[in-house]
């Protein structure tokens, strides 16, 4: 899979990032390039030391190893190794790897292989239209509609906001929330603070005389 463990990988971090929280919080960069780890180490070692294309580094039990040690030695660097190993691991399951790889080596040695050829796998991968092709295709698919959609303007959009009513009844509660209250306590020779009419001034209050 050249592209589909690009676009595959991509694509599950897209659909779950929203669903599951620990995904969200997982860098889609350092997911890809985890997804491409076990070809960056068993090609070259094909290449040198003439192992298969999927040897150690496909193996799950070398996984368990390495990013065991690293999340358990290097606390401070667990944002890191998380989404390098899952990417690593989405990786096995996108090649379909057998047990004599997956469990290697519990289940004995993994045996020589001829040279790899980039040109020559690709034309065997893609030549036998299996399943994992199926699957890329998907994938591909899928990121052309995504990118289709947002072209076209057809992505996710925050509803429109309605005018409030600011009439009727709820005009009514609010200019009968907004009265004021009265500006002076009541006593019996009046309003405190009533001003006169005439002039202007605070009216005292009366005064009654005992005869």
């Amino acid at each position: 899979m050249v592209l589909g463990h690009l676009t595959v990988t991509a694509a599950g971090h897209r659909l779950l990032r929203d669903r599951l929280p620990v995904v969200s919080r997982m860098s889609v960069g350092l997911l890809i390039l985890g997804a491409y780890l076990p070809d960056l180490v068993d090609k070259p070692l094909n290449l040198v030391a003439g192992l298969s294309g999927r040897a150690y580094g496909h193996a799950l039990t070398t996984q368990l190893a390495v990013f065991g040690v690293a999340w358990l030695l290097a606390p401070s660097l667990r944002r890191l190794v998380l989404p390098l190993a899952a990417g690593a691991a989405l990786h096995l399951a996108q090649d379909w790897v057998g047990a004599a790889v997956l469990f290697a080596p519990l289940l004995g040695p993994i045996p020589p292989a001829p040279p790899w050829g980039f040109l020559q796998a690709a034309g065997r991968f893609y030549g036998g239209g299996g399943p994992l092709v199926w699957l890329e295709i998907a994938a591909i698919v899928y990121w052309l509609a995504v990118g289709i959609r947002r072209v076209a303007g057809l992505g996710d959009r925050a509803p429109a906001k309605e005018p409030s009513d600011r009439t009727g009844s709820g005009a009514r509660r609010s200019a009968l929330g907004s009265a004021a209250p009265p500006r002076g306590p009541l006593l019996r020779g009046g309003l405190v603070g009533e001003r006169d009419r005439r002039g202007g001034s605070p009216r005292p209050p009366r005064r009654t005389t005992n005869t």
